[in-house]
């Protein structure tokens, strides 16, 4: 079911008197009537869409690489689709490996800094 905008207004102008075959509707009623709808469209978009808004804060971190010099502890990096964090020594062995110095921070952690 298709309701058209214009209609509406139409409605809205009728019942306020105004004979809409000889008048058109004023526009601050037309400027009024679009921010309604706008409002109206960013409530249902928020109640149905939640997963299109932003949900948590992103803070860029650098892809992981050897090439670089050296790695801080306590830096974070980016690596095979996750976040790293070095724990302890130069950070140039590679963060997914079993005998590795990083360790995943957990999501609290991430978004705390």
């Amino acid at each position: 079911m298709d309701i058209q905008l214009g209609s509406i207004l139409e409605s809205a102008c009728a019942m306020a008197g105004y004979d809409m075959q000889y008048q058109t509707a004023p526009v601050r009623w037309r400027v009024m009537a679009a921010a309604a709808v706008n409002e109206g469209l960013r409530r249902i978009h928020a109640e149905k869409f939640p997963a299109l808004r932003r949900i948590e804060f992103r803070r860029y971190r650098p892809p992981w690489s050897v090439v670089r010099d050296s790695w801080l502890v306590g830096q974070e990096c980016w690596h095979n689709g996750r976040y790293w964090r070095l724990e302890s020594g130069d950070g140039t062995d590679e963060p997914a490996l079993p005998s590795t110095n990083y360790q995943l921070p957990t999501k609290s952690e991430r978004n705390a800094k």
